[in-house]
């Protein structure tokens, strides 16, 4: 089994809706952050790949954050890597999946500005 097996769907919107409470402006803030911490966590989990050092705490910390804000693809994918090896093939499916919820938030946000 790939991991891409477990990840499931990108977003959970109703989680970051209970966050923000509607505020799309918080909801924007929320995003932006996610999606920064989200890229610094993969970067030194690339770097304790390349290293060969354990990545699990980076693993958890990027699981925890998206669970949080609702990115539920990374954050399945997060745990799944928290609990494996560093691997080439893992680092590309969270950097895929990242991406991939990176244009779901902003389609998202798009629409939200679009609504009000």
């Amino acid at each position: 089994m790939t991991m891409s097996d477990t990840s499931g769907d990108l977003l959970d919107p109703s989680r970051l809706a209970d966050i923000v409470d509607g505020d799309i402006e918080l909801e924007a803030d929320f995003v932006d952050l996610y999606l920064r911490v989200a890229a610094e966590h993969l970067v030194e989990m690339r770097a304790r790949l390349t290293d060969g050092r354990d990545w699990s705490g980076a693993a958890h910390a990027l699981k925890g954050a998206s669970l949080n804000l609702g990115a539920v693809r990374v954050g399945r994918l997060a745990q799944t890597a928290e609990h494996a090896p560093p691997s080439a093939e893992c680092l590309a499916e969270l950097s895929a999946a990242l991406e991939a919820t990176r244009g779901a938030f902003a389609a998202r946000t798009s629409y939200n500005h679009q609504s009000k």
